[in-house]
């Protein structure tokens, strides 16, 4: 589905996916949804940016939210409830105890999502850049409350993922689609 390239945008790094069409002969409305891990600032000490995108067609996506809204009622008892990785991986018991008591039933629930991760098409892309290589290439180092050198845009890491990923998902509709249309969308899931 996706193969993995290094791409270098203004001699910074970026570690990616190339995102490729999955039906080229037909005219469908696809979503991608983007996510970060890590800071983007240039100021915060963390090395990597991690933004990471998922290109889902919309009929998929309308059945994955009923899937999604069933397996909540499953195990929370309420199909409205707002998941987040980081609480359910890390600290369960503080959102989610209702997998853990009475008995644990994280790894059930993991498995449900992984069954239907297993069974729709989607294409993803990761976008990984290196902070320190821009604040080289910027003779710029982190610090608190530091202001930067006129000209520097501290957000740079993720305006370059999220061009990359955007100039991605254009391909993407351009080489899979005849009537390209883009609509930027939130969704909680």
């Amino acid at each position: 589905m996706a193969s993995s390239w290094l791409l270098s945008i203004d001699n910074v790094n970026i570690y990616s996916s190339k995102i490729t069409g999955m039906n080229k002969n037909s005219q469908k409305n696809y979503y991608m949804f983007v996510d970060e891990s890590g800071v983007s600032n240039l100021n915060h000490s963390g090395r990597y940016f991690v933004l990471a995108t998922i290109i889902i067609e919309k009929t998929d996506f309308e059945i994955i939210q009923g899937y999604l809204r069933l397996l909540k009622r499953k195990y929370f008892k309420n199909d409205l409830l707002n998941l987040h990785a980081t609480d359910l991986y890390e600290r369960p018991y503080m959102k989610y105890r209702t997998l853990i008591k009475p008995r644990n039933r994280i790894n059930a629930f993991v498995m449900d999502l992984h069954t239907l991760l297993l069974t729709i098409p989607y294409q993803s892309g990761i976008y990984v850049i290196d902070k320190n290589i821009i604040r080289n290439q910027l003779s710029y180092s982190p610090g608190v409350r530091k202001n930067p050198p006129a000209g520097i845009d501290l957000n740079l890491p993720y305006e370059k993922c999220a061009l990359r990923a955007f100039f991605d998902f254009a391909e993407f509709l351009k080489i899979g689609i005849k009537t390209r249309h883009l609509s930027l969308v939130s969704f909680s899931i």
